[in-house]
């Protein structure tokens, strides 16, 4: 199956000489640059598989396809495959006039959820480089008669045109196991953290979170110059009592894609790891009977103050002779807010892990597996346009405890003697790879091994070393046909 999307389609043949692929001049286009989703959706009495995708740099649109059936896939039945496309121009709210003016280049990955109206369907954010600048999301619901899809839009009210904003990716919490989408997180441009309240079965009643104010209120915001260009993770961990505590997590920095004019430029400040304890769930606590979470009353506007600090430590070279260099970390415990032994200054709402090295930041999607947070980090070259030689980007896999920011039990990763060591004491948490993208995890004959790919096209596989009972398994699942 092929497919192009209209907003695609209707540029694509442009006279601009670096835009044409015909031209002698031709630079770079941007087309469909987004990685897509697929998952099934029911309506109609039937199971159906919905592929969801963005355009990234290449456009501001979303498409959606029905792949169900391979033999189904030829021209004749496009009107049956082609679920719909939504455009600046095509876009129509539920909830919200105009709502196509908050639309921008969608880079995020849309995730399909059900959720607590009955209704499948899917959740993005709102992109870069809209009319109106500002940050959101977009619920789409789908009838389980028709067929017909619903969106709405929830605004944070943050960004304009003159200081743009926007929101990549959405990630969709089910915070008691009962396969309903109850909250979605998402990171903007400008370092805020928003929530988004789908726990109502009434989407009139859908919302951007206050925590305890008039108007929408971000959870947590990053010092200056640290954007969120990449997904969140939710894990979900041990809290106080029976209860659960809700940790987001994430990692900051930004990639800007070249253009015909322009390479691709990264933010300049120091970029740092996040752990930031959702702590406003008592709402949410007397609306479900399943799984209870850790909450707190109150106001609390978390600043990297109220954090637990933990330091990244690196290069360090091979004690065994080898060629790798390894990144240890610290293992400060966290005193979370909600411990009766950890009240005023004691007090910590999550935990923060300043990256180490000059320009080092998070442009790919972290990704937990084996009990830790793992993602790559790149620090671009520096290279000098009168040169004529180039140095690629480096970067880092590091993977750390989501608990803490910081090292886990035992040492992650083995030294080129297959060891896991620690080194001054500290547990190794990172290596050297020049990884790009997120990580991927496998397991062979037993053993655990992270699986990364540099600027070179060079695939490698790291022997790790998972913390006890972390070895992978599977919190959800999906039917294949």
């Amino acid at each position: 199956l092929a497919y192009m999307p209209g907003a695609v389609l209707s540029g694509i043949h442009s006279t601009t000489a670096g835009l044409d692929y015909s031209n002698t001049q031709y630079g770079h286009a941007f087309d469909v640059d987004a990685t897509p989703e697929y998952g099934d959706v029911f309506y109609g009495n039937a199971w159906h598989t919905w592929l969801v995708g963005g355009l990234g740099a290449g456009g501001k649109a979303i498409y959606a396809l029905d792949i169900t059936n391979p033999s189904n896939f030829s021209e004749a039945n496009a009107a049956s495959l082609v679920m719909g496309e939504l455009t600046p121009a095509s876009l129509s709210c539920a909830n919200v006039v105009s709502c196509g003016q908050f639309m921008g280049n969608t880079f995020g990955t849309p995730q399909i959820r059900r959720f607590h109206n009955g209704m499948w369907g899917f959740v993005f954010g709102n992109g870069y480089n809209s009319t109106a600048g500002q940050a959101g999301i977009y619920v789409v619901t789908i009838n389980p008669a028709t067929r017909a899809t619903t969106t709405y839009f929830l605004n944070t009210g943050v960004g304009s045109a003159a200081a743009p904003n926007g929101i990549a990716f959405a990630n969709v919490l089910d915070a008691d196991g009962d396969h309903l989408g109850d909250f979605a997180y998402g990171g903007d441009l400008q370092g805020n953290i928003w929530r988004f309240d789908l726990t109502s079965s009434n989407p009139a009643n859908w919302k951007v979170s206050t925590y305890g104010n008039s108007v929408p209120t971000p959870l947590f915001t990053t010092p200056t110059g640290q954007p969120i260009t990449t997904a969140l993770t939710t894990p979900i961990v041990l809290g106080t009592g029976n209860t659960s505590r809700v940790v987001i997590s994430f990692g900051t920095g930004q990639l800007t894609p070249l253009t015909l004019s322009t390479p691709n430029t990264y933010s300049s400040a120091q970029q740092t790891m996040y752990g930031i304890w959702d702590w406003d769930m008592g709402t949410w606590n007397s609306l479900t009977s399943g799984r209870k979470l850790t909450s707190s009353t109150g106001t609390h506007p978390l600043t990297t103050s109220n954090l637990q600090a933990q330091t990244i430590t690196g290069p360090i070279a091979d004690p065994s002779g080898g060629s790798q260099s390894f990144y240890t970390a610290t293992a400060n415990k966290v005193c979370w807010a909600d411990q009766a032994s950890c009240a005023g200054t004691l007090a910590r709402w999550g935990w923060s892990t300043a990256l180490p090295g000059t320009q080092e930041q998070v442009i790919a999607n972290p990704k937990l597996d084996s009990g830790l947070l793992t993602f790559n980090t790149v620090a671009p070259a520096s290279n000098s346009p009168l040169s004529c030689t180039s140095s690629n980007n480096t970067g880092t896999t590091y993977s750390l405890d989501p608990n803490s920011g910081g090292a886990g039990t035992q040492s992650f990763y083995a030294n080129s003697l297959g060891n896991f060591v620690t080194l001054n004491s500290l547990g190794v948490v990172g290596i050297a790879t020049g990884a790009t993208g997120a990580p991927s995890f496998v397991t062979v004959n037993g053993k655990r091994y992270v699986v990364t790919q540099d600027a070179s096209g060079n695939v490698r596989f790291t022997a790790v070393s998972p913390p006890s009972g972390k070895i992978g398994q599977r919190v959800t699942w999906q039917q294949l046909r």
